[in-house]
C-alpha cells in the first residue's frame, strides 16, 4: 500500500481539517493509501484561541512538533498539506523542507494569500505577500476548494484547476432523525473566527424573531447581537446534525471582500445536507451553490434579509429543502468527491513517482557533460564492465531479445548494450538526455526512445527479455514501486540488473560518519541554482576527489592494501572527467536514497525475484536478479 503524510492544520477538532481530511481517511485505506495524519495546531491550541487566551507557548510547541514531523518525510509516497507548513513563516523555510520530497500537493480552502498580501501590517505584507503563490509554484498540484482559489494558483502558479469542494457525508446526516423546534428558530454554525459576520445582520434578525416570537441559535461560537433573542449552543461533533435539523432556517451572511470570495460556502451545503432552506449572500462560491428562489435564497441588504426570512417563516416554497439536498448529494457529499481525491493521488503516487527538479538537475548534467569524448571509450567500457560483469548474457533469446535501459541518461551504457541485443527502448524523464543520447546514438538503428519515468514507460507486461538500471532509481521517491513497475514489464525467467547507492555497510564506521557530513553538505549545495551546483561541485572534484583518489591509486601502488577502507578509491584509476561527473551527479542531486545489501535483496525478492547476485566489486551495490 502506498503511503500518505497529511500534515493538517489542526487535529480533528478543526473543522476545515476534519471535513477536507479526517473524513476521506476510511475511503482511502480502504482503497489501498495508507494515511498518516500529523496536524500542526491540537485541540488545546483552539481552546485558547476561542478564549482569547494568550497561544504563544502552544504555537512553540505547535512549531516544533512539526519540525519533528518532517525529519522523515522519505518514508512517505506524497505528501498532502493544508495550507502551509508553518504560518506566518517565509516561503524559503517551508521550501527548504520539500527539497528532500518531490511529491506534495497543497490544498485550501481559503483565500490565505489574502491574510498575507492584504495585512494591514506593512511588514507583514513586504515579507510574506507572495508566500502563497511561491509555495504553489513549487507543488505538483494545487488542490482548491472553490473557483476563486482555483482562478489564483492557475494565474500564477500555472496549476490545474483541481476543485475539491467541502463537503458531508450525507450518509451520516440521513441517518439522524430530530424534532423540530416549535418555535420558529435561525440558525448559524461557524467558528468565533466568522462569527462577526452575523452582526451584519441584527437588524433583520431581530425584525424577524419578534414578528415571529422567533429565536436565533448560534453553535460553536458568540456575537453581540443587541435585541435579538438567541441562544448559545456549544459546539459537539456528534451533536451539530441534529442542531441543524431541529431549526427552520440557516444563515450564511458575508461581505464581499477579498478574503471572503474565497470562502467555500460549507455552512450552506450543511444547511442544505441537513434539508433546511438556506438563506446567505451572494458572494463567492455561495452564488453557484444557491439557485437562486430553487434551492435557497440570495439576501444582499437587510431588506432581502427580512423578505426571505418571511418567504420561509410562510413556507412559500416547500421544494427549496428537497432541491437543496438533492444539489447536496449530487455535488457536495463524500460520496461524489472522494473518487475525484483518491484519481488525484494516485495519480500523483504512481505517475509522478520522479522528482521533477531532480529530473531537471540530471537534464543539465548531461547536457554539460554531453561531450564524453574527454572520456576515452576504453576508460568507459571498463567501467561498463563494472556493472555488466554479473549480468547473465546466456540467458537472454537468440539475438538478445528485447530490453530496457531504464533512466538512460545521455546513453553511455547503451552504445556497449545496443550491439548485443535485437531492440533496446532508452527510457528517461528527461528531454535534455533523451535529446543527447538521440544524438550520440545515430549509428543505431535497433533503439527506441521514451521520455518517461520506470513507472510510467508504456510497454506491454510480461514483454521485455531483460532490463537494466544503473545509478538511477536511488533517485526517485518510492524506489521498491518503480521495481515493482519494471517487473511487470519482464518475462519470466528475465534479469534485471541495478546499481544502486550503498549504505557503507561493508565498509569500516567511519565511512559513514564521513558520509554523513557529506550529505549535509548535499543537501544544502542540491538546493543552489544550477550553475552555482556546478561550480561547486567541480571544486569538489578538483579539491577532494582528485587528491584523495590519486593519493589511494600512489598507496595501492605502494604495496599497501587499502581498497577496503580508503575513501573514494574507486576513482583512483578513474580519469578527472569521470570525478566531474560524479560529483555534480553527487552533490547536485535533491534526492537521495542509500541502501545495504540485505535491503536490495529484499527489494528483488518482494518484489517478484530469484537468484539475487552481488558483485564483489565496486561500485557498490551492484546487483542482478531473474524475475519469478
Amino acid at each position: 500500500m502506498s503511503k500518505l503524510l497529511i500534515l493538517t492544520r489542526y487535529d480533528r477538532s478543526g473543522p476545515s481539517s476534519r471535513y477536507r481530511f479526517y473524513n476521506y481517511v476510511d475511503y482511502l485505506e480502504a482503497n489501498g493509501i495508507n494515511c498518516y495524519i500529523k496536524p500542526l495546531f491540537n485541540k488545546e491550541y483552539l481552546e485558547l484561541t476561542y478564549s482569547g487566551s494568550s497561544r504563544i507557548f502552544s504555537v512553540i510547541k505547535s512549531y516544533l512538533r512539526r519540525l519533528s514531523d518532517l525529519l522523515n518525510l522519505k518514508q512517505y509516497d506524497l505528501i498532502l498539506v493544508e495550507k502551509e507548513l508553518f504560518p506566518f513563516l517565509p516561503a524559503w523555510i517551508e521550501s527548504f523542507f520539500y527539497l528532500s520530497r518531490v511529491n506534495y500537493i497543497l490544498d485550501y480552502d481559503d483565500a490565505i494569500f489574502h491574510r498575507y498580501d492584504q495585512h494591514q501590517n506593512k511588514l507583514i505584507r513586504f515579507c510574506l505577500a507572495k508566500k502563497i503563490a511561491k509555495l504553489m509554484v513549487g507543488a505538483d498540484t494545487v488542490i482548491s476548494g472553490n473557483k476563486y482559489i482555483a482562478d489564483y494558483a492557475n494565474k500564477l502558479a500555472q496549476k490545474d484547476k483541481l476543485i475539491i469542494p467541502t463537503v458531508v457525508d450525507t450518509d451520516l446526516y440521513d441517518q439522524i432523525v430530530s424534532e423540530k423546534n416549535q418555535q420558529f428558530t435561525i440558525v448559524w454554525i461557524g467558528t468565533q473566527s466568522t462569527a462577526k459576520y452575523v452582526e451584519s445582520v441584527s437588524a433583520a434578525l431581530r425584525e424577524v424573531c419578534i414578528k415571529t416570537n422567533g429565536k436565533f441559535v448560534m453553535i460553536g461560537a458568540r456575537a453581540n447581537l443587541p435585541g435579538v433573542p438567541v441562544e448559545f449552543i456549544e459546539w459537539s461533533e456528534d451533536n451539530e446534525i441534529r442542531y441543524l435539523k431541529s431549526c427552520h432556517v440557516g444563515i450564511m451572511p458575508l461581505p464581499d471582500q477579498h478574503w471572503e470570495r474565497g470562502k467555500c460556502g460549507f455552512k450552506i451545503i450543511q444547511y442544505m445536507a441537513s434539508k433546511i432552506p438556506v438563506i446567505a449572500s451572494p458572494v463567492g462560491v455561495n452564488s453557484s451553490i444557491i439557485n437562486q428562489g430553487v434551492s435557497g435564497y440570495l439576501a444582499s441588504t437587510t431588506s432581502d434579509w427580512v423578505d426571505c426570512l418571511y418567504k420561509v417563516y410562510n413556507k412559500s416554497d416547500d421544494s427549496l429543502e428537497i432541491n437543496g439536498y438533492n444539489n447536496i448529494v449530487s455535488n457536495y457529499s463524500l460520496s461524489h468527491t472522494s473518487p475525484t481525491l483518491l484519481e488525484i493521488l494516485r495519480n500523483y503516487i504512481s505517475k509522478a513517482n520522479i522528482d521533477k527538479r531532480v529530473v531537471d538537475d540530471f537534464g543539465f548534467e548531461w547536457s554539460i557533460f554531453e561531450n564524453e569524448e574527454e572520456l576515452s571509450n576504453t576508460s568507459l567500457k571498463e567501467i561498463w564492465e563494472d556493472y555488466f560483469h554479473i549480468f547473465p548474457w546466456n540467458i537472454l533469446p537468440e539475438g538478445g531479445g528485447v530490453g530496457a535501459d531504464i533512466g538512460c541518461g545521455t546513453g553511455r551504457w547503451a552504445k556497449f548494450v545496443a550491439p548485443k541485443v535485437k531492440k533496446l527502448y532508452l527510457v528517461d524523464p528527461s528531454e535534455d538526455a533523451i535529446r543527447v543520447a538521440k544524438k550520440k546514438l545515430l549509428q543505431f538503428n535497433n533503439l527506441e526512445f521514451s521520455i518517461a519515468s520506470a513507472d510510467s514507460f508504456s510497454v506491454d507486461d510480461e514483454s521485455l527479455d531483460f532490463a537494466y538500471s544503473l545509478g538511477v532509481l536511488h533517485h526517485i521517491p518510492n524506489t521498491s514501486q518503480s521495481f515493482q513497475s519494471i517487473a511487470k514489464k519482464l518475462k519470466k525467467g528475465a534479469p534485471l540488473l541495478v546499481y544502486l547507492y550503498y549504505s557503507f555497510d561493508n565498509k569500516p564506521a567511519f565511512h559513514r560518519y564521513l558520509w554523513k557530513f557529506s550529505d549535509l553538505i548535499r543537501i544544502f549545495i542540491s538546493g543552489l541554482p544550477s550553475r552555482s551546483k556546478y561550480y561547486i561541485s567541480q571544486a569538489i572534484a578538483i579539491l577532494v576527489y582528485w587528491p584523495i583518489a590519486r593519493l589511494g591509486y600512489l598507496l595501492i601502488k605502494s604495496g599497501l592494501n587499502i581498497s577496503d577502507v580508503w575513501p573514494l578509491i574507486y576513482y583512483s584509476n578513474k580519469s578527472f572527467y569521470f570525478m566531474k561527473n560524479d560529483a555534480l551527479d553527487r552533490f547536485g542531486t535533491r534526492l537521495e536514497h542509500r541502501f545495504s545489501k540485505n535491503e536490495i535483496k529484499s527489494l528483488f525478492l518482494d518484489n517478484g525475484f530469484k537468484d539475487v547476485k552481488f558483485s564483489k566489486r565496486e561500485p557498490y551495490w551492484c546487483a542482478c536478479g531473474i524475475k519469478k
